[in-house]
């Protein structure tokens, strides 16, 4: 793993900019800068850390360790992380530790970087609301079960609460902390 120059973390930060703007959009991304062996999850890591920014990972600790080397960024506990990486099905309660900042730091809670297979329609339709949303946006993945939705919901209470970066091999999917997530029925198949 390598630092990004500051084109590739331009990029990246424009994407995470732009996935957290359009609430289940997803936003293509250039993964090519990191290694065919380190997940997507960590390239949002990669680019927008610094010494000022403790990172924590839910289950790879030898890659955020590495990830720490190149960016200077502490290695924090899960209760203290700004950023955390997860490459596997998160755990609820890990996810209940994550850090949702206080009514006078809300900026604190924390970002996690969940990597996913893609974007593609499955039988687990999620319905977002909230501000960046006309209406309602619907998104169909597995990963998010009902009981990390229980946790993530536990965690928010306005203007607290954790964002989600949902990142793919090739794209990004914000969904901020003032987004509403309820489970719908799964997407009509379409001809």
């Amino acid at each position: 793993m390598r630092a990004l120059t500051a084109s590739e973390a331009q990029q990246t930060f424009r994407a995470c900019l732009d996935a957290f703007a359009h609430p289940g959009r997803p936003i293509p991304i250039d993964r090519s800068p990191l290694p065919a062996t380190v997940p997507a999850a960590y390239l949002p890591l990669l680019a927008l850390t610094d010494l000022m920014s403790p990172i924590a990972a839910l289950d790879d600790n030898a890659l955020i360790s590495e990830l720490s080397i190149v960016t200077g960024a502490p290695i924090g506990a899960l209760a203290e992380a700004r950023w955390v990486a997860s490459t596997s099905t998160p755990d609820s309660a890990a996810l209940r530790r994550l850090n949702p900042g206080t009514a006078l730091y809300p900026e604190r809670g924390a970002v996690l970087c969940q990597q996913v297979d893609g974007f593609e329609p499955t039988d687990r339709v999620l319905e977002l609301d909230g501000p960046g949303i006309a209406g309602t946006a619907r998104i169909s993945l597995d990963l998010l079960d009902d009981a990390v939705l229980e946790a993530r919901a536990a965690l928010v209470d306005y203007p607290c609460g954790i964002d989600l970066l949902l990142v793919s091999d090739e794209a990004i999917l914000g969904i901020p902390r003032t987004t509403h997530i309820s489970v719908r029925a799964p997407l009509e198949a379409t001809a």
